[in-house]
């Protein structure tokens, strides 16, 4: 008896996301011993000790309304799809993030697609949308690491130079991929229509591929697109204030561009595999973006794992129980 092409599918689906998972673990694991093994840890507690910790109430009220800017910015991007008020989405942004922080492989998004998905709007026209967020948030994110790369105290390392280039080259790619798809959209569908003619399993399929065009209706309206990257800059700034306001707990007297400098390239750090929550790797890269400007070690990592707390803790610890 032949295998089904569907049931194939979903065996190769499952290896690779297995295989994701194991990488993410294994990178992480390395980001941590990496991170571990130069930090004296008697003056990472001497630095806790000395820490502000008043602070962390705005730095708290900071992250919320950076959630609330995600998901006002996701309800734009849905117009094209089906018209959502800012209630309805909110919840169901927060509790994805939320499984970005308890779930491996960022499977958060594709939770909260599924979620979306009992407010009438189809999966995957809600990962259309949720690709889009993704490659505007990586585009700003390396906008502000130019912009702001003037606050290094001397020139960037030719690896971060580097680094900035590709991941720009990489969400470019990427938000040219989505825009052709969508221009070439008629193209597309008849190919489907002719291949799901002869293969009915292709059905399937072919519907998923359309409700994903769907949801990158933004990409058809230069103003929605300009409305959508504003509203991607304002959130990314509101969280370059909530880092900046974590450092002064830490008594870092650093500038709000070289928060903005750093917050933005911990964020690029995100698309890297790794282990639930970004453990190791997001201590890593604010360990590292910090220490360009002269700061220890082990108050950088004191302030990193602050910071990552902040951006975990409030909206998992009610997901996980």
């Amino acid at each position: 008896m032949r295998a089904s092409p569907i049931g194939g599918q979903l065996a190769a689906s499952a290896r690779a996301r297995w295989g994701s998972i194991l990488a993410g673990i294994a990178i992480s694991a390395l980001s941590l011993w990496l991170l571990l093994r130069q930090i004296d840890f008697v003056q990472v507690r001497s630095a806790v000790a000395q820490a502000r910790w008043w602070w962390l109430l705005p730095a708290l009220a900071l992250y919320f309304l950076s959630l609330s800017v995600r998901a006002w910015r996701w309800r734009w991007l849905l117009m094209g799809v089906r018209p959502l008020n800012w209630r309805q989405v909110w919840p169901v942004t927060a509790m994805g993030y939320a499984g970005n922080v308890l779930l491996p492989s960022r499977l958060g998004e594709l939770l909260r697609a599924m979620l979306l998905g009992r407010r009438g709007v189809h999966v995957s026209a809600a990962l259309g949308s949720i690709a889009t967020e993704r490659v505007l948030d990586g585009l700003t994110t390396v906008g502000i690491v130019l912009l702001a790369g003037y606050s290094l105290p001397r020139s960037a390392p030719p690896w971060l130079t580097m680094a900035i280039r590709t991941a720009g080259i990489l969400f470019l790619g990427g938000l040219l991929t989505l825009w052709l798809a969508l221009a070439f959209r008629p193209a597309v569908t008849a190919v489907l229509a002719r291949w799901t003619g002869r293969f009915a399993w292709l059905k399937g399929p072919a519907s998923w591929s359309d409700h994903f065009l769907d949801g990158l209706a933004t990409l058809r309206s230069p103003g929605f697109l300009m409305r959508a990257v504003g509203i991607t800059l304002l959130g990314w700034l509101i969280t370059a204030v909530e880092y900046w306001v974590v450092l002064q707990a830490f008594n870092l007297n650093l500038s709000l561009a070289a928060a903005a400098f750093a917050v933005s390239a911990i964020g690029l750090s995100t698309a890297i595999p790794a282990a639930p929550g970004y453990v190791g790797t997001q201590e890593l890269a604010g360990v590292t973006m910090l220490g360009l400007y002269g700061v220890p070690g082990e108050v950088a990592l004191g302030a990193s794992i602050t910071f990552h707390l902040i951006e975990m803790l409030p909206i998992a610890t009610p997901l996980a129980f």
